[in-house]
């Protein structure tokens, strides 16, 4: 579709004059085929329109509601007016081409219906809903298998010794990167400043392989990932028709490639997710550890600061540097020095908090937001 849409250029680079007739003839038949296609497009739009979008390039036919230029080719043709094309052969809808004109009148024409044809579609698409561009996605999602990828989760998890909550945090995270350096969002419009400033690549890094290379220009990627992603607690969920949407609008670009790669990072994250739900699962189930007495009132003021949810477990944007250093001033307040390590472990589903200490003290550094922690156990 794009190709036949690009227009007439420069005929000039040609070597001799029949070439423009040939050119415009096959300029003709293409446009033809377009008007053919779009019209039956249209006729089953939104039925068969979630299946395809036609390689169309629809930000350029939204922006501009144009996408044939094609004044030269025409002009040339009408100079040569009664030059008469029988030689040719030249047919369109079973009826000989005589004359240059005639080309040109058909061109004309069937670019006027082109054209008129390519507002119907943006006129349809600018009333398009939101599981319109869902429906398209899912149809896309049903192309890639996923039995490959259950099957890499699978000796993922026999490979790794203990599967917590914060290894599937970090494999979530891991998964997620290296897809967003594939640059499969790159056709997407740049981030304002706003939207940089909510983009925290520190939470990032943090859950990455120590020395994990990111481009320079990976929080530009991060922010523009945030218009089609949403966290349900700790997990990452995918907004169908918000990525549909972006699938859609930048068919014409997009390889299949960059497709694929989108609908695995889908896969993988409700492969992930599915682990997460069945140790949630496991950990609702199991008995609970016991509160301290005295602890309700900093978990209060721990919720009204951002840094745990109504069930006293961290929030997304909560580091493990400051989930270790609110359970050692909570264990301090409490007395709990014997079993406060395994307590937190035990109710935040996590390991290792003892080790975070120590690299803590080892770089003589504290985490973001202390002083609200320190602020929190105060009295």
């Amino acid at each position: 579709m794009n190709e036949a849409c690009k227009g007439y250029n420069n005929h000039r680079d040609f070597e001799f004059e029949g070439n423009i007739y040939l050119f415009g003839y096959i300029f003709l038949c293409n446009v033809g085929a377009c008007v053919s296609e779009m019209r039956s497009y249209i006729s089953t739009f939104p039925d068969k329109a979630h299946t395809a979008s036609m390689g169309i390039d629809m930000k350029l036919l939204l922006c501009k509601g144009r996408m044939l230029n094609c004044h030269r080719l025409l002009k040339d043709l009408e100079q040569h007016g009664e030059k008469q094309l029988d030689e040719f052969g030249f047919k369109y809808g079973g009826q000989p081409i005589t004359t240059a004109l005639m080309l040109s009148n058909l061109i004309r024409e069937n670019v006027k219906l082109l054209k008129s044809l390519l507002d119907d579609v943006c006129h349809l698409l600018l009333k398009a809903g939101n599981d319109f561009f869902e429906r398209y996605y899912l149809n896309q999602k049903k192309q890639v298998a996923v039995a490959p990828l259950e099957v890499e989760f699978h000796y993922w998890k026999l490979n790794t010794v203990d599967v917590t909550m914060d290894v599937l945090r970090e494999k979530q995270a891991l998964v997620t990167a290296e897809v967003l350096k594939k640059g499969v969002l790159k056709y997407d419009s740049r981030p304002t400043a706003r939207e940089l400033k909510m983009v925290r690549l520190d939470i990032l890094t943090d859950l990455l392989p120590k020395g994990y290379p990111l481009p320079d220009d990976f929080d530009c990627t991060c922010a523009k990932f945030k218009r089609i992603s949403s966290w349900d607690g700790l997990i990452l969920n995918l907004n169908y028709s918000m990525l549909g949407k972006y699938l859609f609008m930048n068919d014409s670009h997009l390889t299949a490639s960059d497709v694929q790669h989108m609908v695995q990072l889908d896969i993988k994250l409700q492969l992930i997710h599915k682990e997460m739900m069945t140790l949630m699962f496991e950990k609702a189930h199991a008995p609970a550890p016991q509160l301290p007495q005295g602890a309700d009132k900093y978990w209060q003021r721990l919720k009204e600061e951002g840094f745990v949810d109504a069930n006293c477990q961290p929030l997304p944007g909560v580091t493990r540097k400051q989930m270790m250093y609110i359970a050692d001033l909570f264990s301090e307040k409490l007395g709990m020095t014997k079993s406060k390590w395994k307590y937190f472990e035990e109710l935040w589903h996590i390991n290792n908090l003892a080790q975070e200490k120590w690299q803590c003290q080892q770089t003589g550094t504290l985490p973001e937001r202390y002083k609200d922690i320190d602020a929190v156990f105060s009295d």
